[in-house]
């Protein structure tokens, strides 16, 4: 059997097909790098957007920036250090928790004599004061105990029944102070809270009594009050005895936040 042998014109084909599968390839893989290259800029070119969008921080404004910082963090620890007290002043007096009590006369008549003197101790059956009435001399005796604290009735002045002739200050009045604040602030008023004088701590609130006329304010601590109008003593337990009797103006600490505290529960 014979068999074919390729001739000229068929060796050129097989050759014609393999360069054109070659350049096939090579016309693909250039066209494969220009897409992968013009993906790549493509890329650089966002790239260099951002950067035109989003510039350096200079130097200064990084300074700015932290020295800002640093004035914000230092305020907030100022603010968590630094107290924000609220307090209320007021007037009151070194004084038993009854309060002052009284020595009246049991007639109408005119003052003949003050036997007590202030400051000097009373008790219970002591000869006050003597009363003319009607020709005759009624003695004032006391009712209650402790130190004659004011006697306002002078020889020949005219008395009434049940008026005063001497207030007395009771006994144990140098371990309390009772302090007259307005009804309206007596609200913010709690037990335990810390009292001063002239900034010195003197003692905590025991009590918030309820509210009082003015008058009877006045009479029961001797403190001046605007007339009709309502107060609120408080009961101070000092911390060491004081002199019975004392008039000053305390200081009542309502609460003792810091600033950062108070700027939160608002």
């Amino acid at each position: 059997m014979s068999q074919d042998k390729p001739g000229p014109g068929r060796s050129s084909e097989v050759l014609d097909a393999i360069l054109g599968t070659i350049a096939d390839n090579r016309s693909r893989t250039e066209t494969t790098n220009t897409l992968f290259r013009a993906k790549a800029l493509d890329q650089l070119d966002i790239a260099a957007d951002i950067d035109n969008q989003l510039p350096l921080v200079s130097r200064r404004n990084w300074l700015l920036l932290l020295g800002g910082g640093l004035i914000v963090v230092a305020f907030i620890v100022w603010a968590a250090l630094t107290p924000a007290t609220q307090t209320v002043s007021a007037s009151g007096r070194v004084i038993a928790p009854s309060g002052l009590l009284s020595v009246t006369s049991p007639v109408d008549g005119f003052m003949q004599e003050m036997l007590a003197d202030s400051g000097s101790p009373i008790t219970v059956g002591d000869t006050v004061a003597l009363i003319e009435a009607d020709g005759a001399q009624v003695p004032v005796q006391s009712v209650v105990e402790g130190i004659v604290w004011q006697v306002p009735n002078v020889t020949g002045s005219p008395v009434g029944a049940g008026e005063v002739v001497a207030t007395v200050l009771p006994t144990d009045s140098d371990r309390t102070a009772l302090i007259v604040v307005p009804s309206n602030v007596a609200d913010s008023v709690r037990p335990g809270m810390a009292v001063s004088d002239f900034g010195e701590s003197v003692g905590v609130v025991a009590l918030v009594n309820p509210p009082l006329l003015a008058s009877e304010v006045m009479l029961r601590t001797g403190v001046s009050v605007e007339p009709n109008t309502f107060a609120s003593i408080v009961q101070v337990d000092l911390n060491q005895p004081a002199t019975p009797g004392t008039e000053s103006t305390y200081t009542i600490q309502l609460t003792s936040q810091t600033v950062l505290e108070q700027m939160f529960s608002r």
